[in-house]
Protein backbone atom coordinates (compact mmCIF):
# COMPACT_ATOMS: atom_id res chain seq x y z
CA UNK A 1 0.00 0.00 0.00
CA UNK A 2 1.19 2.88 -0.89
CA UNK A 3 1.52 6.37 1.72
CA UNK A 4 0.54 9.66 0.75
CA UNK A 5 3.09 12.08 0.53
CA UNK A 6 2.50 15.39 2.41
CA UNK A 7 2.42 18.59 0.58
CA UNK A 8 5.76 20.91 1.06
CA UNK A 9 4.84 24.25 1.98
CA UNK A 10 6.52 26.75 -0.08
CA UNK A 11 6.58 30.03 1.77
CA UNK A 12 4.49 32.98 0.24
CA UNK A 13 6.31 35.90 -1.65
CA UNK A 14 5.14 38.48 1.00
CA UNK A 15 7.65 35.52 3.13
CA UNK A 16 10.74 35.43 0.89
CA UNK A 17 13.57 38.29 1.81
CA UNK A 18 15.17 39.23 -1.38
CA UNK A 19 19.22 38.13 -2.31
CA UNK A 20 21.63 40.11 -1.17
CA UNK A 21 23.90 41.56 -3.76
CA UNK A 22 27.66 41.11 -3.79
CA UNK A 23 29.57 44.51 -4.38
CA UNK A 24 32.77 43.46 -3.15
CA UNK A 25 34.83 40.38 -2.38
CA UNK A 26 34.33 38.31 0.89
CA UNK A 27 31.22 40.24 1.24
CA UNK A 28 28.18 37.71 0.14
CA UNK A 29 29.40 33.41 0.02
CA UNK A 30 27.88 30.13 -0.29
CA UNK A 31 28.44 26.72 1.16
CA UNK A 32 27.74 23.77 -0.43
CA UNK A 33 28.47 20.26 1.24
CA UNK A 34 28.48 17.18 -1.03
CA UNK A 35 28.96 12.89 -0.39
CA UNK A 36 29.72 10.11 -2.12
CA UNK A 37 30.67 6.12 -1.12
CA UNK A 38 33.71 4.98 -2.02
CA UNK A 39 34.28 1.58 -3.03
CA UNK A 40 34.61 0.42 0.55
CA UNK A 41 31.51 1.54 1.43
CA UNK A 42 32.65 5.17 3.06
CA UNK A 43 31.16 8.11 3.09
CA UNK A 44 33.53 10.99 1.69
CA UNK A 45 32.70 14.53 2.11
CA UNK A 46 33.73 17.75 0.04
CA UNK A 47 33.05 21.20 1.60
CA UNK A 48 32.64 24.00 -0.79
CA UNK A 49 32.92 28.26 0.22
CA UNK A 50 32.31 30.37 -2.79
CA UNK A 51 32.59 34.08 -3.14
CA UNK A 52 30.09 35.52 -5.10
CA UNK A 53 31.55 38.71 -5.89
CA UNK A 54 34.91 37.24 -7.52
CA UNK A 55 33.26 34.16 -8.64
CA UNK A 56 35.91 32.13 -7.33
CA UNK A 57 36.30 29.27 -4.81
CA UNK A 58 37.65 30.46 -1.23
CA UNK A 59 38.02 26.77 0.13
CA UNK A 60 37.95 23.34 -0.78
CA UNK A 61 37.58 20.71 2.10
CA UNK A 62 37.60 16.75 1.37
CA UNK A 63 37.39 14.42 4.64
CA UNK A 64 35.57 11.17 5.51
CA UNK A 65 34.01 13.64 8.19
CA UNK A 66 33.48 17.60 8.70
CA UNK A 67 32.16 18.37 11.84
CA UNK A 68 29.92 21.07 12.71
CA UNK A 69 32.96 22.86 14.63
CA UNK A 70 35.03 22.48 11.94
CA UNK A 71 32.70 24.40 9.18
CA UNK A 72 32.39 27.05 11.98
CA UNK A 73 36.70 27.51 12.54
CA UNK A 74 36.55 27.88 8.56
CA UNK A 75 33.99 30.56 7.79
Amino acid sequence: MARNRQKVRRPSAAECVPRQVARAVNEVGSVDCRSDSRANGRRLKCLTVADHFSHQCADITVHYGISGEYVTRLL
